[in-house]
């Protein structure tokens, strides 16, 4: 049975619906419902009777069960110092595991915070407080708040959270701004954490000087619309200009998932790095940006004295966006107080203000050229690589940033970047032309010492998927009669699914009588291998054979072990076809959408596979697909071979019905080299041999081809 709700979205939205920014697409979750109770991990609570429906994840007999009635604190410190915590395991709780006021030199060290209803730790105040070694886990909320240092004579906390690992936090509150860590004051540091794995962010700043370092992030911000993993917002226009002096450094960022669906609710992206509003003056240094694929740059920020140095950006789809918000002060600056410059005054005159950052002294009052609020911005000694574009964003700003020393073309010759081996080696081009600093890659992230609460840590990465929507106002198709079609030919054997192409399965297995995969996603020849195709069916399956050329000799790449991502360089293929859409979509499709659902299937060189949910289709759908195909390789060097077979039915296929749609099948060479003699590097979609390219995402069928289940006599 399937449940659905209805919802009348041309009756007028109730306000508060308005506000919360309810729309329709966009994704939504049922919280505490009976009906919903239908898989292992989950629960229901009848308040009203006191009784709790629970459906264990797994055998119940070899875990524990326990429900907290615990309403406050489990440890509370009201100016106290000088006191130590060390290996100390708080859990189910329904409040904070720790919260200390005032004092100084309180230590939890190599503690385990788990399952608890709120926070993990709160800091509020005193100095010298320090989080050292410990493990964080299934949150409520946040991970850690630190809260301390005097904003008037900028004196800091001398807060610390270091060599911590936090992860699975803001499990209730998802999307209330419950970081890993949050940081607000003065002085507060952050060092060789590993923060995971949470639908926001990992980190929200507030105020001056706080420092996070030598840690690495990934997995986050997965469910957020306007979200940064590292984020800071002033809170009014007045304060944003104030809050300065932040420091960004040696941290390694990597796996940030892209959700477009959110596009209804808000701007459809997930920064790394987020300076919202009129905040300024944040350093990143000697940091990595890896895999991440929202479109609005890992670096993202519209104010001024910013600087992005010594920093290497690979397979992102933006590296640095420069806007432009001085509108905001022109938004905010008026008559007759003109508040912007009378807090600006007001600052830069008070002594420590005036000595930690001359530059406010610089802003004029009543500006009539907001360009002051844009300058001084520093995007320099940078390495770029197998990013769709370096720097995005405003022309105004672009041009009074100082930009020089940036490495964006070419292959900077790293031992193994897809598993975050980028050193240089010191004559290497892209390290002599940006005089770039080697990075101190093997102090990234958590050590062992005899503070570290658990060793060795696991965390793979890559655990939310990226969904891609294209905008139905872009929908462009090629006439039906103008595209190229693959014929299907019914099978006349049984097919064995082990990877090795057999004669007596497919038939005629000679090149040349396989349909040739050498065109790039923009339709040009390209410069890898072809591959070449063999299509088959019967009356239940599509089956799908690849041959795949490589260098000779060349080792085929596959996905690294427990990664989720398959955006890396690696040898894979993957295949796309669109089900009915309009008057002839399935009941499950929206009828008013311009395009089918899209079925994506991806495979590598090794034998593992998956599905994507891609142009909206429902996630459900695209796991029983991938639960329905088999799929088999066999690699050699120089070659790997796959085949597919594949439910007709799950792709909205019938021999008897429906035998056409649009498809499109493309293979990813990383290792393609560029032709003999020449000097310039194989470009990323000179990497790729598709069938039929489609100017863009090789997904976007509508533009590629038909492919067609013919009879045997056809």
């Amino acid at each position: 049975m399937t449940r659905q709700i209805h919802m009348d979205w041309n009756a007028e939205t109730p306000y508060e619906l308005k506000q919360r920014k309810f729309a329709q697409g966009a994704p939504y979750q049922g919280i505490n419902l009976l009906c919903e109770l239908d898989s292992p991990g989950e629960w229901y609570l009848d308040r009203e009777g006191g009784l709790l429906f629970f459906w264990p994840p797994a055998d119940i007999s070899e875990g524990e069960a326990v429900v907290s009635v615990l309403e406050s604190p489990m440890i509370t410190l009201d100016e106290a110092s000088d006191v130590v915590f060390r290996g100390v395991t708080m859990e189910a709780g329904r409040q904070q595991a720790v919260v200390v006021t005032g004092g100084h030199g309180v230590l939890l060290a190599g503690c385990v915070i788990r399952n608890m209803g709120v926070t993990g730790v709160k800091i509020e105040g005193g100095t010298g407080h320090e989080i050292v070694g410990c493990d964080l886990a299934y949150l409520g909320d946040a991970g850690i708040t630190l809260a301390g240092g005097d904003t008037e004579t900028l004196t800091p906390s001398g807060h610390v959270v270091a060599n911590c690992h936090i992860h699975h936090f803001a499990r209730w509150n998802r999307v209330g701004y419950q970081p890993g860590v949050s940081m607000q004051g003065v002085g507060n540091r952050v060092s060789h954490c590993l923060v995971h794995d949470a639908p926001h962010q990992a980190f929200c700043v507030k105020d001056n000087d706080n420092i996070l370092e030598y840690s690495e992030i990934h997995d986050v911000c997965h469910e957020a619309g306007d979200a940064g993993a590292y984020y800071m917002y002033g809170r009014t226009v007045q304060q944003a200009l104030l809050e300065r002096g932040q420091v960004v450094r040696y941290c390694y960022w990597h796996d940030l998932p892209h959700n477009e669906s959110f596009r209804h609710v808000a701007n459809a992206t997930r920064r790394c790095i987020y300076i919202d509003s009129f905040n300024s003056n944040i350093t990143v240094y000697g940091s990595i940006f890896q895999r991440l694929d929202a479109r609005s740059g890992a670096v993202f920020f519209g104010a001024c004295d910013n600087s992005v140095e010594n920093s290497i950006f690979h397979q992102c789809r933006a590296s640095v966006r420069l806007t432009d918000r001085t509108y905001l002060y022109n938004l905010v600056n008026k008559p007759p107080d003109y508040s912007v410059d009378a807090k600006l005054a007001e600052f830069a005159v008070k002594p420590a203000w005036s000595r930690r950052y001359p530059r406010l002294s610089t802003f004029p009052a009543q500006a009539s050229d907001t360009s002051v609020f844009l300058a001084g911005n520093v995007i320099a000694r940078n390495i770029a690589s197998e990013c769709e574009a370096f720097i995005t964003g405003s022309d105004r700003t672009i041009l009074l940033a100082q930009i020089e020393r940036n490495w964006t073309e070419g292959d900077p010759g790293y031992p193994d970047a897809d598993n975050g081996d980028f050193r240089l080696a010191a004559g290497a081009p892209a390290a002599i032309d940006c005089d770039f600093d080697p990075l101190p890659l093997d102090r990234i992230g958590l050590y062992q010492d005899e503070l570290r609460a658990t060793w060795p840590v696991h965390h793979p990465s890559g655990n939310h998927e990226t969904l891609l929507v294209e905008r139905e106002d872009s929908i462009k198709r090629m006439a039906t009669a103008d595209m190229p079609v693959c014929q299907s030919t019914e099978s006349t054997a049984a097919i064995t699914i082990d990877g090795r192409l057999d004669a007596a399965e497919w038939g005629e297995l000679e090149p040349a009588n396989g349909v040739i995969l050498n065109r790039t996603p923009a339709n040009t020849p390209t410069q890898a291998r072809p591959s070449f195709m063999w299509v088959r069916h019967d009356a239940e399956y599509l089956y799908l054979a690849l041959r795949n050329e490589l260098n000779p000799g060349e080792t085929p790449r596959p996905k690294p072990e427990g990664s989720a991502s398959w955006w890396q360089d690696i040898d894979m293929a993957e295949i796309i076809f669109e089900g009915p859409y309009g008057e002839n979509a399935r009941d499950w499709w929206p009828k008013d959408k311009k395009h089918g659902p899209l079925f994506y299937l991806v495979g590598d060189c090794a034998g593992q596979f998956g599905s994507y949910s891609i142009a909206d289709l429902p996630k459900s759908r695209a796991e029983g697909l991938r639960s329905a195909v088999q799929y088999a390789v066999e690699s050699r060097p120089g070659l790997w071979t796959a085949e597919w077979k594949i439910p007709l039915a799950a792709i909205c296929l019938d021999p008897a019905t429906r035998t056409t749609c649009c498809f499109n099948v493309g293979v990813l060479k990383p290792g393609t080299e560029p032709p003999a003699g020449s000097e310039q590097p194989v470009s990323p979609e000179d990497k790729w041999a598709v069938w039929r390219g489609a100017n863009g995402s090789n997904w976007k069928v509508w533009n590629t081809g038909l492919l067609h289940l013919g009879k045997s006599e056809e």
